[in-house]
């Protein structure tokens, strides 16, 4: 008898392992799905509306003035 080739070896523990990491997986998506809407009624929303992330203040379009290249610069003006 023969003792088996080491890669041999490895590949199955390889091919076990990534197995077992796909069943974890898939089980873990399939709790997620079927748990999702228990625990969506237990947080209800808080309000109907989207809250702000800006100030109110913030204009919603750019003017023109307020949209600026970038300011391009020469050896010349460098040097005065």
């Amino acid at each position: 008898m023969t003792t088996p080739d080491p890669a041999t070896r490895d590949i199955g523990n390889v091919i076990v392992a990534s197995s077992l990491g796909t069943v974890f997986e898939w089980y873990n998506f399939y709790l997620y799905a079927k748990l999702a809407p228990f625990f969506a009624s237990l947080f209800p929303p808080r309000a109907t509306t989207p809250r702000r992330c800006y100030p109110r203040s913030r204009p919603t379009r750019p003017s023109s003035s307020s949209v600026h290249s970038a300011p391009s610069y020469s050896a010349a003006s460098a040097i005065s």
